[in-house]
């Protein structure tokens, strides 16, 4: 036994405590270590489809043509869905910015642009990787310093200077505050 097992294991460290310096079971320890846990992956469903996601290769573009024929006459292939396909509504924490699949332009490197629901994952990996994309691609702002800089490429056409959500917090008197700490 080291020194410090020995320092784990003295009394005045475990009074009083309920977790440091004592063995943790976890309860999905022995199935996961001997390969009997479930996982999602592992679910079969009669009936079940599985998805596949097109993401875009480039961090700012203009998608000028998505071409999905391809993968809709894929045996197995069940629906293959873009942004036009979606509902036109955002979503956001702070201010809807947001589409389920990226509109007419995507805004950074992973962007959904399109999906595809299977019989069989790799036959919808297979339609996604047959999905035919154009893109322009545009310029793109890569740190904070270039995407405040005046002129910079706008991420969302409707949000001027790439401010997303503006807001000041201010609780108690922080100018006494402040002034006392000096």
């Amino acid at each position: 036994m080291n020194t410090r097992d020995r320092n784990l294991r003295d009394p005045k460290f475990e009074s009083g405590l309920l977790v440091v310096g004592k063995d943790v079971p976890r309860a999905d320890a022995v199935p996961k270590v001997t390969g009997a846990a479930q996982y999602v992956a592992d679910i079969h469903i009669p009936g079940m489809l599985h998805a596949a996601v097109l993401r875009s290769p480039h961090p700012h573009a203009r998608i000028v043509s998505i071409d999905t024929s391809a993968a809709r006459r894929m045996p197995g292939v069940k629906a293959v869905i873009t942004g036009e396909d979606t509902a036109k509504q955002k979503w956001g924490a702070f201010r809807p910015d947001l589409y389920p699949l990226a509109i007419g332009k995507v805004r950074y490197t992973g962007d959904e642009v399109a999906a595809v629901a299977a019989t069989d994952p790799e036959i919808a990996r297979a339609a996604v990787d047959s999905i035919i994309v154009q893109y322009e691609v545009l310029p793109g702002a890569f740190s904070l310093d270039e995407a405040m800089a005046p002129g910079a490429p706008l991420v969302h056409d409707d949000t001027p200077g790439n401010v997303a959500h503006e807001f000041a917090f201010e609780r108690g008197e922080v100018d006494a505050g402040f002034k006392a700490s000096d």
